[in-house]
């Protein structure tokens, strides 16, 4: 069985088998994003998905100016409406690549 490991400095350990990861794995995994010179390990489950489209329809509705988006991998990342939509945009991406010829 193989164990991920989360770091606060965004740094992703795997220990255990060397069989390759399940989708399931790979999500929760994720991919690094950079910030202002910050690299945050964002996972790209449907938990992460829901917590990007609420925090887009608050800033759509003007609810707030920014905000700090929470993971379930225990990463946290502070983000304001102005970098908000590249972030999106480089989630659906990373997410849909999951999906794109199945």
């Amino acid at each position: 069985m193989k164990t991920i490991i989360y770091e606060l400095d965004g740094t992703v350990t795997i220990t255990g088998e060397d069989d390759p990861l399940t989708i399931s794995e790979l999500k929760l995994q994720g991919k690094p994003y950079t910030q202002n010179g910050i690299d945050y390990q964002v996972p790209l489950t449907k938990d992460t998905q829901d917590t990007v489209v609420a925090v887009a329809v608050a800033f759509q509705m003007g609810g707030i100016a920014s905000t700090v988006l929470e993971f379930e991998n225990g990463v946290t990342m502070p983000i304001s409406q102005s970098d908000f939509m590249p972030f999106a945009t480089w989630f659906s991406t990373e997410r849909n690549s999951f999906f794109v010829g199945v």
